[in-house]
């Protein structure tokens, strides 16, 4: 789909629009391709739809600064090409963080929302500090530089040493990733608004999920928004970090379709 300055590049399990629509948004550095195994299961109930953020797998760059009202300006776009009136968010990590501003910029109706390894406030100042390192390391040295640190920081270390091939396929999906879009993604979530204040907004059903042994967003973050948004349910998947739903697939799969 190509609007304005970027070609978006998505999948759609099913053209049927009477199928009630998943729409998933994947984390910082990763690609569509993360939601392989959920999208297998859960195409056999509903229309899955995933795409690939600006700057990471296909979807070009573009030229303009990423903010996560852009990225949601994105999301937006893409629904209205696919002409979804009612549907159900799911968004991972800075796909939550997009999640939340879709729903802080437009009043498009949602049937259900899913806020996966994520939070809901801004960035402490070393935290964005860390990020324009990470934007600068990137822009001088290439995505090869810090694809082993992020997937080290989101793997548990038991999945580090005893399945490495789920380190290969993470560390393969961020090498997809330009320059620009990692550099661009960082800095746009170290900017991104406090999210608060949106919660207590939120009305439909809302699923939290987070890995017990995520290091980088604690589960404390997770705990905090199921006693905001009213009407939630939160998930805490066992031997997960933060990518938990490739540390313990069976548990966060299991967690979605008990949801949905």
């Amino acid at each position: 789909m190509k609007y304005d300055d970027v070609i978006i590049s998505y999948d759609d399990s099913s053209p049927n629009t009477e199928t009630l629509a998943l729409v998933l948004i994947h984390g910082f550095a990763y690609n569509k391709k993360m939601w392989d195994e959920q999208r297998t299961l859960l195409s056999k109930n509903h229309r899955v739809i995933t795409y690939d953020i600006r700057g990471h797998g296909k979807t070009t760059s573009g030229y303009k600064d990423y903010t996560m009202e852009l990225l949601a300006d994105d999301l937006k776009h893409l629904i209205d090409h696919l002409h979804l009136k009612n549907f159900i968010l799911g968004g991972f990590s800075m796909g939550g963080y997009i999640a939340l501003a879709f729903c802080r910029k437009y009043k498009t109706p949602l049937k259900k929302l899913i806020l996966m390894s994520t939070k809901h406030t801004a960035d402490s100042e070393e935290t964005k500090e860390n990020r324009q390192i990470l934007a600068q390391r990137v822009e001088s040295n290439g995505v090869e530089s810090v694809s082993s640190i992020l997937i080290n920081r989101m793997l548990t270390k038991e999945t580090l040493k005893t399945h490495p091939e789920i380190k290969i396929r993470g560390q393969s999906m961020i090498l997809e990733a330009s320059a620009k879009g990692i550099a661009s993604s960082s800095r746009a979530m170290g900017k991104r608004k406090d999210s608060t204040s949106v919660l207590s907004t939120i009305t439909v059903p809302t699923l939290i999920i987070v890995g017990d042994e995520d290091r980088v967003t604690p589960v404390v973050f997770s705990e905090a928004m199921h006693s905001l948004i009213a009407d939630s349910v939160l998930e805490i998947i066992p031997n997960a970090g933060h990518l938990s739903n490739l540390d313990n697939p069976t548990a966060f799969t299991k967690a979605l379709i008990n949801f949905l």
